[in-house]
């Protein structure tokens, strides 16, 4: 046998031990899994074996270069036998996890995630939970003395150089890797992967604890314990239950609007003479949209990060430090699923973007919350004559109107749903076409003002031909920004995350200007009011319709922050580093804001956000 043969065989092992466990799963959780159907079942059965190569090959890797050296000391017996155990050595730890992993199942209906690190540090905590769960532990010890048995027989068999060594030994190398990274795409596979088809059950019996863990662990803080549970929630106002989050808002009976998002980038009040007025002269056709509509001058951003914007405004969950962000850990948690909820009203639900399809994962965030339809830059061909075609590195926004409004014809008179993220104002700043170029361009903030004439137009362009059609007047028009200009990143706290927020029906809402507070948490509840829905969703925020109270919270890299008509606060969850506003309403935000954090931590581990 060959040093190779004897590398795969060993590694086909491992992943063995994998499937088994996958199969455990659906025999320890019967009514869970198999409510799924046959077909999903199965599928996720042999979807799963990507990702536990995937996760087996990041630490196996060493140990079969090691094994395949082109050397003739490689194939002595003690060489190969350190090796092949020290690869059961690792297999151990993979057992250990899987086991656990079956018995934590049970508690929250998910995967390990940051949890594993946490439980590392708390030896204690691990002692008594190995003499709670002795059953498993003992069956755990059976399966790795019959493991030990096989592995015994394997690693004692001798082996033989293998010809054309270097060769072997590259080709050994990029199969690895080609397997850690689990896919040809630009993306190397990540949680997300697991739940393009929309369903959770189907998700989790595709992952595993090991996979989750790795991908997921980076993230793990410590929760944050501030107070008892059932004091964070009545500071919050929640109900002491188990989906403390659960609203809903009644029906409004057949009367269905279609509702088109819109999340721009980097767009930001200062720039926008409707809401600044300080004549940059490069947002005309939103000035005008902003006359006729509803303008919220005080609403704010929740992050400052392009993807917490997508979360916050798709999902309700805020940004926090030691959480996963959606794309990269949090779908693995139960979510509302817009886009599964419109379509079961008959919807026709479309996502864009104007970068690649799979940039930040947007492809799969969109599968995963239910929209039907998804396009990237890929399916928007160039339509005007650009300097530099390629000078936007996330994508044309003017294309991207274009295949919005022609998806929006193909509905087939259903109504529709339609979340749209653009990208020309992103920095670095591409040229344009002269006619675009409104100040001298430069890669600084004459560019972006550029650029933002540009999207400016496009928008303007797509308003024009949607005021053609007849479901213009059935159409409620939402626009905000995932977060601020890159100058104002740096400025005042609340000017950081202050972006503009408008909702545009001239047939539907009288406009107006809104001066309380909202933000991007209000957007998704805000969503599913306007169309009508009955059915519950889970998050902080509330209707901008139906919201009582004012208040914003803002993540900062870490820091947390929350803005209220009262003041602000800026804090480090251990420490206030900036506020304004008087002592008795900063010590309310402070609790507040410390109870926020230590509920969405509990909800999000817990698997308790959403049902």
């Amino acid at each position: 046998m060959s040093a190779f043969s004897k590398s795969l065989r060993l590694f086909l092992l491992v992943l063995a031990v994998f499937s088994l466990f996958r199969l455990g799963f659906v025999l320890v959780y019967p009514d869970y899994f198999l409510e799924a159907g046959f077909a999903d079942t199965l599928w996720a059965l042999l979807h799963g074996i990507r990702f536990d190569a995937s996760v087996a090959m990041t630490f196996l890797l060493p140990f079969l270069l090691l094994l395949n050296l082109p050397f003739r000391w490689v194939t002595n017996r003690w060489w190969q036998q350190a090796l092949g155990w020290g690869i059961f050595a690792v297999l151990l730890v993979y057992v250990g996890i899987l086991t656990g992993d079956l018995v934590y199942f049970n508690h929250v209906k998910r995967h390990l995630a940051g949890e594993l690190l946490l439980l590392g540090n708390d030896y204690t905590l691990l002692f008594d939970m190995t003499l709670t769960y002795w059953r498993w532990v003992l069956l755990a010890g059976v399966v790795v003395v019959l493991l030990a048995w096989f592995w015994r027989q394997w690693v004692r068999l001798p082996v033989t150089p293998n010809r054309y060594g270097w060769l072997v030994l590259l080709l050994v190398f990029l199969l690895g890797a080609v397997i850690i990274r689990g896919s040809f795409e630009r993306k190397p596979i990540n949680l997300i992967h697991a739940y393009t088809s929309g369903s959770s059950k189907v998700a989790n019996l595709t992952l595993n604890g090991v996979f989750t863990a790795w991908h997921s662990g980076n993230q793990g803080d410590k929760w944050a314990n501030f107070f008892s549970d059932k004091e964070a929630l009545a500071i919050l106002g929640l109900p002491d239950q188990s989906y403390p989050l659960r609203k809903s808002y009644p029906a409004t009976g057949n009367s269905r609007p279609n509702v088109v998002f819109v999340l721009l980038e980097s767009w930001t009040p200062q720039y926008i003479d409707a809401f600044a007025g300080k004549g940059y002269g490069v947002t005309p056709n939103f000035d005008a949209l902003a006359r006729d509509g509803i303008m919220f001058t005080n609403f704010y951003a929740a992050g400052q990060r392009s993807i917490e914007g997508i979360q916050a405004t798709l999902t309700g969950v805020p940004p926090l430090k030691g959480l996963p962000t959606l794309g990269f850990g949090l779908e693995a948690t139960n979510l509302t699923p817009i886009g599964k909820i419109a379509r079961s009203h008959g919807y026709n639900t479309l996502f864009l973007q104007t970068s690649r399809r799979n940039s930040f994962y947007v492809d799969k965030i969109a599968q995963t919350l239910g929209f039907e339809h998804y396009f990237g830059a890929e399916d928007t061909p160039p339509v005007l004559d650009y300097p530099d075609l390629n000078g936007a590195k996330f994508g044309w926004d003017y294309e991207t109107y274009l295949k919005l409004f022609d998806s929006i014809q193909n509905s087939g008179g259903k109504p529709f749903f339609a979340y749209m993220f653009t990208g020309a104002t992103h920095a670095p700043y591409a040229r344009l076409p002269p006619r675009f170029e409104k100040y001298p361009p430069c890669e600084g903030e004459n560019g972006f003002y550029n650029l933002l004439y540009y999207a400016d137009w496009a928008l303007g362009e797509f308003m024009r031909k949607a005021r053609e059609q007849a479901w213009f007047d059935n159409t409620v028009f939402v626009f905000t920004a995932d977060h601020v200009f890159a100058n104002e990143q740096s400025g005042e706290f609340r000017r950081k995350f202050n972006t503009p927020m408008l909702i545009y029906a001239p047939a539907l809402y009288a406009p107006r200007v809104e001066t309380r507070v909202f933000s991007q948490l209000d957007v998704m509840p805000t969503l599913l009011d306007i169309m009508g829905f009955a059915e519950p969703f889970h998050t902080f925020g509330d209707s901008v319709f139906r919201k009582t109270t004012q208040e914003a919270f803002v993540n900062e890299g870490g820091i947390g922050g929350v803005v209220t008509d009262k003041g602000y606060l800026k804090h480090s969850y251990s420490t206030r580093l900036e506020a304004e506003g008087e002592p008795a309403a900063l010590d309310g935000m402070e609790r507040r804001l410390k109870a926020l954090a230590q509920v969405t931590s509990r909800l999000v581990r817990e698997n308790r956000w959403a049902e």
